[in-house]
């Protein structure tokens, strides 16, 4: 089998198109973007869907986007594959994908990866942030959404509330902010 060697990417920059149907829809990435993967690629590595990290280079093969490098923090498989590429190389996959315009499943080929700016609350479950910008809404869409959102960083410091006027109803312990520090504590 063949090896064929990376080059290191003098563009800082590209823009990753999918096709889905009539829609098309791209992202411009940069070296040094936050990512987040949006499929399981090898669960017991830990590149699972969502899982957290930063491109380190973009690999071209005939002026095409060939493979993306990714540095996840999280990842435990190959080591030695880490080294040689600087990070976990991501290549397109085919993903049976919805399409609005046709009103039915395709099959797109594509990278699974987007950027990572914002996020749902159902997807951020279970994580622990080093800050956090929250827009409530103006109502739960289960009980409980609202403390998923607000608990996920440590500090109370680190969370900022984007709503301008939150009813005080809406939470049953005024002093939310007390509560939420002594649970991260």
């Amino acid at each position: 089998m063949a090896t064929e060697k990376f080059e290191t990417c003098v563009v800082e920059h590209c823009i990753v198109s999918t096709h889905t149907g009539a829609m098309n829809s791209s992202s411009v990435i940069a070296v040094g973007a936050s990512v987040t993967l949006q499929k399981n690629l090898n669960v017991d590595w830990g590149l699972v869907n969502s899982a957290r990290g930063a491109i380190k280079r973009v690999h071209y093969k005939d002026d095409v986007v060939y493979c993306i490098v990714v540095d996840f923090p999280k990842y435990t498989g190959n080591m030695q594959e880490m080294e040689t590429f600087g990070g976990v190389p991501i290549f397109k996959t085919f993903t049976n994908t919805y399409c609005r315009d046709t009103n039915r499943f395709i099959w797109v080929n594509k990278f699974p990866i987007g950027l990572y700016y914002g996020s749902t609350i159902h997807k951020i479950q279970g994580q622990t942030l080093p800050s956090v910008a929250v827009y409530l809404g103006s109502s739960q869409m289960f009980p409980g959404m609202d403390y998923i959102a607000l608990s996920r960083t440590r500090k109370i410091e680190n969370l900022m509330i984007l709503d301008e006027n939150i009813s005080q109803n809406r939470f049953c312990n005024q002093n939310l902010g007390e509560k939420i520090e002594e649970e991260r504590d």
